[in-house]
């Protein structure tokens, strides 16, 4: 099934936990919800948080997981995993800078509930990560969000 099937997560959690996420969402209220996909593969069969690519390097993709980032230089028929210098924490949020491939952001965590989250600089590809504190705390209690590649805005709570 490699490349052929997707996975497909929902993004209740952790607001709605156990059966039937979706009656609960409904019951709340919930109007819109959001949801992670990505193909099946041998490298890559993870919960994908964020996907991010770069306009300068079309066939590279960068993918920040439940076990941190990978990185495809080929569309994503392959994956490399670059999480390994973060402890393969929980990842959160992946911006890629426009104009510089190489250059990423990242976010993780200590897992699906937060805490401990943390920002991560990369200027080769997820190969070597460096822990960003210039400007941002060094940690926060939860770490969600998003980052932005059109230049860089970051958010935790």
């Amino acid at each position: 099934l490699s490349g052929r099937c997707i996975n497909i997560h929902h993004s209740f959690l952790p607001g709605f936990k156990g059966a039937k996420p979706y009656h609960q969402a409904h019951a709340r209220g919930v109007k819109m919800i959001g949801a992670t996909a990505h193909y099946v593969t041998a490298d890559l069969d993870e919960d994908v948080h964020q996907v991010a690519t770069c306009p300068a390097a079309p066939q590279r993709v960068y993918a920040n997981t439940v076990r941190a980032v990978y990185v495809s230089d080929d569309g994503g028929q392959s994956w490399s995993h670059r999480g390994e210098a973060l402890n393969s924490r929980y990842g959160r949020a992946i911006a890629v800078d426009p104009d510089h491939p190489d250059r990423i952001l990242a976010t993780v965590s200590d897992g699906p509930h937060g805490g401990n989250g943390q920002l991560y600089r990369s200027e080769d590809a997820g190969r070597h990560w460096s822990h960003a504190t210039a400007g941002f705390p060094s940690s926060s209690l939860k770490s969600k969000g998003s980052l932005c590649s059109q230049r860089i805005i970051c958010s935790s709570w």
